[in-house]
């Protein structure tokens, strides 16, 4: 496993590393360079703000997928801020909407809303050392795999140790030009919310 300090840190050596080392594969029309299985460690997850010389990420549409998939609905706002993610969306959904899987998937009774990530927060809020704390996205019961949006995410894994939260993220893609810099945005703040709702310190991602 690699490990970096942050992702902002790590970024441009991981596309060196793709370019000198990765095989190239043929993903449809494109050529592209692929390391699989791709394994990395960043150790401060606020550092997360990938902003290279040359690079210029849509940091509104960081925050509007942030709320979207928080708090709205399925397609929420984001697509005001990136018109290109409306190429994803089928008759005005996005059928792999990582919000719509995290607050569907983990019913509880006893909740107005079901919601992963509050599973999450009131697993470790009881068991800190439970290795149950998981948020699964990618479903093929819900993916509509003829669409062009198919979860890239795979799922979610929260462990507390040594007072610290770590996040453990497994991602069936994950582009290093656009995907990776935004999941790691949104992965790491999400680390970050639950860690202070939880009261514990920032670990690993």
């Amino acid at each position: 496993m690699k490990g970096h300090r942050s992702t902002a840190d790590g970024y441009v050596s991981i596309l060196k590393s793709l370019q000198r080392s990765g095989d190239k594969v043929q993903i449809g029309p494109e050529m592209t360079h692929e390391i699989s299985p791709w394994n990395g460690s960043f150790a401060y997850p606020r550092d997360r703000l990938i902003n290279p010389v040359g690079r210029k990420l849509n940091y509104a549409f960081c925050i509007a997928e942030m709320v979207d998939i928080l708090c709205c609905d399925n397609p929420g706002t984001a697509p005001e801020y990136n018109k290109n993610v409306r190429n994803w969306m089928v008759r005005g959904k996005f059928p792999g909407h990582y919000g719509v899987r995290m607050n569907a998937m983990a019913y509880d009774s006893m909740m107005q809303k079901p919601n992963q990530l509050y599973r999450c927060f009131t697993e470790l809020s009881e068991r800190p050392t439970s290795r149950r704390a998981v948020i699964t996205i990618h479903n093929p019961m819900l993916e509509a795999y003829d669409s062009k949006d198919v979860a890239c995410t795979m799922s979610l894994q929260y462990l507390i140790r040594n007072d610290k939260l770590h996040a453990i993220t497994t991602m069936r893609s994950n582009d290093a030009l656009w995907g990776f810099c935004y999941d790691t945005w949104l992965f790491q703040f999400l680390q970050e919310a639950l860690a202070g709702m939880l009261g514990v310190g920032l670990g690993s991602y």
